[in-house]
């Protein structure tokens, strides 16, 4: 349900306190706004740390999808855990993976076979 705010003489609304708590949000928390047709979205902004930030380009995102379009895995919570702790050691290691393939088969090969589908 649309809720009417105010903009002050700088610029400024202020949230409603059900927004707040619905999503939440707390002062001094950084949001993304977007303009959109006939309007504005506002969202939470989501940080990527410095040393995470390799996996958060195009490239990588576009061969984590191609991947699983190619082998089908669908990983638990447990698997998660496992792939991440395998990126980041790779990623201390300074060694990068060009494909999500290539880390897959590490850790595949690491941790005793294939993950289950």
């Amino acid at each position: 349900m649309p809720t009417t705010v105010e903009l002050d003489e700088s610029g400024r609304i202020a949230l409603p306190e059900e927004a707040l708590l619905a999503l939440n949000l707390s002062g001094g928390t950084r949001l993304d706004l977007t303009v959109v047709e006939g309007g504005i979205l506002l969202r939470p902004e989501v940080a990527v740390p410095p040393e995470d930030a390799w996996a958060d380009t195009p490239e990588y995102i576009a061969a984590v999808r191609q991947s699983q379009g190619q082998r089908g895995y669908r990983l638990g919570p447990n698997d998660l855990e496992k792939l991440v702790a395998a990126a980041e050691a790779a990623h201390r290691e300074g060694r990068e993976y060009r494909v999500a393939k290539e880390l897959l088969e590490e850790m595949e090969a690491a941790h005793g076979g294939p993950f289950p589908e």
